[in-house]
């Protein structure tokens, strides 16, 4: 969110206030849920009456994802922004497709603070064939150093992605943006990095290889020097 006074701030209040719930008009694999064009229809009004825009695009995170990011800007210069992962598991046009819209409309309803009760996973963005109900959803969290995340099934398979992202923004970033990026790293995983140092099946003869590298890593891009 952008620090341009409080009128966007303000603006954004009296629109929830006249904002009515998203008719839920589609089925999906578990519940009926609101679709983007019934989002759209909910929020047009009160967004244009109070000096509201809105606007989606597409951007690569650190961690090689795709996000929609999603614009909420006022008329004073105030812009709200959030950014939701097209998660594209088909691996097909119409799967990316299908991802987009599931990011807009969360993107839009959650910058807005628009009700979306019951909400299933939009259809297709996140299933490859029939849904596996009563599937646990992971906790553990890998985050870049803006704060974005993926979801990890296991610590393994997060140890494989955080690798993969630090490798990633060593190659992108120099000297004191590698830096700071490192330093973020750290701290927006500091509950993960602990998860790994003490995972037991990493751990041979008191040593934990998985941990040291990704460690090693990560002090190397602390300690890079200015260019």
């Amino acid at each position: 969110m952008t620090q341009l006074g409080t009128d966007h701030i303000k603006a954004l209040s009296k629109v929830q206030k006249e904002l009515k719930h998203a008719k839920k008009s589609e089925t999906g694999a578990f519940s009926k849920y609101a679709d983007l064009a019934s989002v759209y229809d909910a929020i047009k009004k009160p967004l244009v009456d109070n000096g509201f825009a809105y606007f989606h695009g597409m951007v690569a995170g650190e961690d090689g994802q795709q996000y929609v990011e999603t614009l909420l800007m006022h008329e004073s210069g105030g812009v709200f922004k959030t950014q939701i992962p097209a998660i594209n598991r088909k691996g097909d046009m119409m799967g990316l497709g299908s991802a987009i819209t599931y990011a807009k409309r969360y993107g839009i309803s959650m910058v807005i603070g628009l009700a979306s009760e019951e909400d299933d996973d939009a259809k297709d963005a996140s299933k490859k064939d029939a849904p596996i109900k009563n599937t646990p959803i992971s906790n553990i969290l890998i985050y870049n150093s803006s704060g974005q995340f993926q979801r990890s099934p296991d610590v393994p398979s997060a140890v494989t992605s955080l690798d993969i992202m630090l490798s990633s923004q060593m190659k992108k970033y120099k000297g004191a943006e590698l830096k700071q990026c490192g330093v973020q790293m750290r701290e927006n995983n500091k509950a993960l990095l602990e998860t790994i140092r003490n995972y037991d099946d990493f751990i041979d003869k008191g040593h934990n290889e998985r941990f040291a590298q990704l460690d090693k890593k990560i002090k190397a891009m602390e300690n890079a020097k200015d260019e």
